[in-house]
């Protein structure tokens, strides 16, 4: 857990808010951990390879039963495009779990402008698509913004630390 100083040396507890990366490209997932570690994000980094995965994690299942280890994520970074099952399976998924739903931020991404596949993320709930940099100054442009905006302007709805 974090801590911030306040008044005269006193300090708070900050808590953490993890993120959930969804993505079946080792190249792309090791590409995304360097560019949000050289943005400075402090939070916790999980990854799964596709949605039936994040289904588990997000519901505290099989091997991310452990909340400890595997907290609930205050943002989802979701690739819509992936080959077993893909981020709109997610999102479909969360769209009929409101109560899941509305704890988190998800931030859909794709490697291609797809205006048809923005849309459909957009009409199941996605808070924000992307399109995936390639560039890693770009990435940690993206990690850097993702931040700020997601994680420290943004106010979250209750429970969505929990």
């Amino acid at each position: 857990m974090k801590t911030i100083q306040i008044q005269a040396g006193k300090t708070e507890s900050k808590p953490k808010k993890p993120i959930l990366v969804v993505e079946e490209e080792p190249n792309d997932i090791m590409f995304i951990r360097q560019a949000f570690q050289s943005a400075g994000l402090k939070e916790p980094l999980h990854v799964v390879s596709d949605s039936a995965e994040a289904i588990e994690y997000l519901q505290g299942q099989n091997a991310f039963d452990d909340r400890q280890r595997y907290p609930f994520p205050v943002l989802v970074l979701l690739d819509l495009r992936m080959g077993r099952k893909d981020g709109i399976d997610l999102l479909r998924w969360l769209r009929e779990r409101p109560q899941i739903r509305r704890r988190i931020v998800v931030v859909g991404w794709t490697e291609v402008d797809l205006p048809t596949l923005a849309n459909r993320a957009y009409d199941l709930g996605a808070n924000s698509v992307l399109v995936k940099p390639f560039d890693y100054n770009q990435m940690v442009r993206a990690a850097s913004l993702l931040q700020q905006y997601w994680l420290d302007l943004n106010l979250l709805p209750d429970g969505a630390q929990n």
